[in-house]
């Protein structure tokens, strides 16, 4: 995890009782790096997939 990743997919399965919660060291050491404007955006598959599928692509 460095400050010149931009962006953190993380698979779908959310957590209701805490954001990030059960995703592991990697989510929580860029949810620290996000808090100090130095981080990457953590996305989740789903979204990304989403996305993707706007314009055009598929998975």
């Amino acid at each position: 995890m460095t400050a010149k990743l931009h962006y953190l997919v993380i698979c779908d399965v959310r957590n209701p009782a805490s954001a990030f919660e059960m995703y592991g060291r990697k989510v929580e050491k860029a949810m620290n790096m996000k808090k100090k404007s130095a981080g990457p955006e953590v996305v989740f598959d789903e979204d990304l997939f989403a996305a993707l599928n706007v314009f055009g692509f598929s998975h």
